[in-house]
């Protein structure tokens, strides 16, 4: 994730996991269907991305910027 795209980044999580809140209700709460294993390991790898990129000095100011 570029330092420049972390605001965008944010709401492609808050994106998913609207999506993700969505799809477990949808399969009666099952945690374990593989469409839900799914999509929340894609929300888990765009959140680990996102930490790092914003743990950064650059992505620090970039993100204080766009809050």
């Amino acid at each position: 994730m570029k330092t420049n795209s972390l605001w965008e980044d944010q709401n492609k999580i808050e994106t998913i996991r609207a999506r993700l809140h969505a799809l477990v209700a949808a399969k009666s709460f099952n945690m374990q269907d593989t469409e839900v294993l799914s999509l929340s390991d894609e929300m888990d790898r765009l959140i680990v991305a996102f930490e790092k990129a914003r743990q950064t000095d650059a992505g620090k100011a970039a993100f204080k910027q766009a809050m």
